[in-house]
């Protein structure tokens, strides 16, 4: 289905941008700008971004044969899936890589991922994906 278009009661959005021997601020700036032009408000905090919380979130979990696979910080655990929100679920928030990741049991999704190398102090390689999928 090409990027942007409906069918079968579904939305589907799909942005991906990249840009080379940039600041920080400058792909950022940019990211923001193209994707507002698409409709899309992205979730990348410049703060969090660039200097996460220690205790910031990096974990994921997947739903298979009624069990909650769960995956947090190196350490894999199983649970009963009747809580789970939805069929997998990832958060990621390191400095400079950030994801976010949601595919509801009805086939609905929501993943953002932003991430930015540096080349050498100041600039460097950035890349943003973004895709929605909604009923």
């Amino acid at each position: 289905m090409p990027k942007g278009e409906s069918g079968r009661n579904h939305t589907t959005v799909t942005i991906e941008l990249q840009r080379d021997n940039v600041t920080v601020s400058q792909f950022l700036s940019y990211i923001k700008s193209q994707a507002a032009k698409k409709g899309i408000d992205i979730g990348v905090d410049r703060d969090i971004f660039t200097n996460p919380h220690k205790d910031a979130l990096n974990t994921s979990y997947f739903v298979r044969d009624g069990k909650k696979i769960v995956f947090n910080n190196g350490y894999k655990s199983e649970w009963d899936a009747t809580d789970a929100a939805c069929q997998a679920e990832t958060i990621r928030t390191r400095p400079y890589d950030y994801q976010t990741y949601v595919l509801n049991f009805d086939g609905t999704h929501f993943n953002e991922i932003c991430e930015f190398s540096f080349d050498d102090e100041k600039r460097g390689y950035g890349y943003y994906y973004y895709s929605s999928k909604t009923a």
